[in-house]
């Protein structure tokens, strides 16, 4: 199947491709109608035969690579199986039994403003079993610490261990490793001093750093290097120095970083698109398109 120009693949158990995702530049509204095809496609979305199924997505709480915000620290992706045919008679529905017809965009808080039972039921109704969306609707959670101290292992630690003959990801070691700092690291450290490592990594791995241009190598070892001597938790002060270890690997991310074709390594949509829509594909056993606004 022929992935369209622009899109995020992945491939399936039979080596043909599993996602895809389509950037839409700008458009407002509902799914269909003039202002969503004439920057995607020539006909409204529909579902049919083998060949795919249609996910419409979008995000809240997605800042790009300012990834350090301690009152925002989640990002979700909400996701509903479903063609534009289907999305316009449930949205019509949705409208008339909640009585909300002024909105020209449904979103939540059209239902829970002012704790509105009626119209809590009837979005509860179209996802309980048996209702218009049920089985057909998704919400994936990232955390976006635990983000940043799986790109700490990943970039640095992996990278090392890899260039002595060790593969961290064989027996999901990298995971631990990560699990582990954002589990014991507020207490090892102390809050402030978690959060100045998690802070200085985002803005040293960030695609503005090209070239050092905000933190160098040496200034972010040696925030590391506080927080190893400060840990009181043997397994976080471990890894704290397998990570004093890596600053070759700091110095070749930073020359990777400025190659034209690098990919935004704090970007968190890159890895997680794909894996809302790998995990569709899963569940229904054909490849799945997603229909996402610009800024996935």
């Amino acid at each position: 199947m022929a992935v369209l120009p622009g899109t995020a693949d992945a491939t399936g158990p039979d080596g043909s491709p599993s996602v895809h995702t389509v950037s839409v530049p700008g458009t407002r509204g509902c799914l269909s109608g003039a202002d969503y095809v004439k920057y995607s496609r020539s006909a409204p979305t529909t579902d049919g035969g083998s060949d795919g199924r249609w996910i419409a997505a979008d995000e809240s709480g997605w800042d790009g690579e300012a990834l350090f915000q301690p009152t925002e620290p989640y990002m979700t992706i909400g996701s509903v199986a479903i063609d534009d045919g289907d999305a316009e008679t449930v949205l019509a529905l949705l409208r008339r039994d909640a009585g909300i017809e002024q909105a020209a965009e449904l979103k939540f808080g059209h239902f829970a403003r002012g704790r509105n039972q009626r119209r809590l039921e009837v979005l509860a109704g179209a996802l309980r079993p048996g209702g218009m969306l049920a089985s057909r609707a998704s919400i994936f959670m990232i955390d976006k610490r635990f983000f940043v101290t799986a790109k700490i292992i990943d970039l640095l630690l992996e990278e090392y261990a890899h260039e002595n003959g060790v593969d961290l990801h064989a027996d999901d070691q990298a995971r631990r490793y990560a699990q582990k700092l954002i589990e014991e690291g507020p207490r090892a450290l102390g809050a402030p001093m978690f959060d100045e490592v998690i802070r200085m990594f985002v803005r040293f791995a960030g695609i503005r750093n090209r070239g050092q241009a905000l933190v160098e190598v040496a200034e972010l070892f040696r925030v590391l290097d506080a927080a190893e001597r400060r840990s009181h938790r043997r397994a976080i002060t471990d890894i704290l120095g397998m990570l004093l270890r890596c600053r070759a690997q700091a110095d070749e991310l930073q020359k990777t970083m400025l190659e034209p074709d690098f990919l935004l390594a704090m970007e968190p949509l890159i890895p997680t698109m794909p894996a809302v829509l790998n995990e569709w594909s899963r569940q229904s056993g054909r490849p799945a398109y997603s229909w996402t606004p610009t800024r996935f």
